[in-house]
C-alpha cells in the first residue's frame, strides 16, 4: 500500500490469531528509502495498539434493530459487559517496545470504530466512561499515570446504512492515524478486533 503524497509503504505483516470471535493483527510500517543503513541497528518502535469498541473491548450483546447489527454480533456476555482481562492486555501489548524493552510511557490505545460519528452525543467514548475508567485504572495499578484510550476514530450513518463498507472505513481511518507518524521511525502498530463487522477485511488491508 503506497501513500505518495507522504512517500512511504505500509508494509502489512500479518498474524491472525483466532480466538472466539477475534483476531490481531501486527501492522508494521517502514519508510522508504530506508532510515538506517544495514550496519545501523535501528532503533526500538513503540508499540500502539489499534482496537475496536465493540465485540473486542465489551460485548454488544447481539443486539440488531430490523437485523442490522448494533455493535455486533457476540450474545455470550449481556450488552454492554467488558471482556475479563481485556485492558490489561492491552496495557501488556501496549508497554512493550519492538525489541521486547518495557517502556514507562506505553502509547494509548488508539480506537478505530465503527460507532457513527454523527450519534457522538450518545455513542461517544469520553474520559468520564466506564470503558474509559477501566483502562486508566488498569495503568495506575502498575504505576502508568494518564494512559488508556485516544484517538477515537469514528465511522459515519453511510456504514450503518451499506454494513459492507465499514472495513473501509476503519482502514481509512487507519491512513489518518498513521500520520501521527509518517516517517514510520516511531510506532508499530498490532490491530485486535473481531469478526463481526469487518475488522478482518480492515486488518488485511492495512
Amino acid at each position: 500500500f503506497n501513500l505518495n503524497m507522504m512517500k512511504i509503504t505500509i508494509i502489512a505483516s500479518i498474524f491472525l490469531v483466532w480466538m472466539s470471535e477475534g483476531f490481531i493483527c501486527r501492522v508494521t510500517s517502514r519508510s522508504r528509502p530506508p532510515l538506517f543503513s544495514q550496519s545501523e541497528e535501528p532503533p526500538a518502535l513503540y508499540i500502539q495498539v489499534i482496537s475496536d469498541v465493540d465485540d473486542t473491548l465489551k460485548s454488544s450483546g447481539g443486539v440488531n434493530v430490523a437485523g442490522v447489527a448494533l455493535g455486533g454480533i457476540d450474545v455470550q456476555y449481556e450488552r454492554g459487559d467488558f471482556y475479563p482481562g481485556v485492558a490489561e492486555f492491552m496495557l501488556e501489548l501496549s508497554r512493550h517496545r519492538s525489541d521486547g524493552s518495557a517502556t514507562a510511557t506505553p502509547p494509548k490505545v488508539a480506537i478505530l470504530t465503527a460507532r457513527a460519528e454523527e450519534f457522538k452525543v450518545a455513542l461517544e467514548l469520553k474520559e468520564t466512561s466506564k470503558l474509559s475508567i477501566a483502562f486508566r485504572s488498569a495503568g495506575e495499578k502498575l504505576g502508568i499515570q494518564n494512559w488508556g484510550l485516544g484517538p477515537v476514530l469514528y465511522g459515519s450513518v453511510a456504514e450503518w446504512i451499506v454494513q459492507d463498507k465499514k472495513g473501509l472505513r476503519k482502514f481509512s481511518n487507519f491512513e489518518r492515524l498513521i500520520q501521527q507518524d509518517i516517517t514510520g521511525s516511531i510506532f508499530q502498530y498490532i490491530y485486535v478486533g473481531d469478526t463481526g463487522e469487518l475488522d478482518q477485511e480492515a486488518g488485511e488491508t492495512m
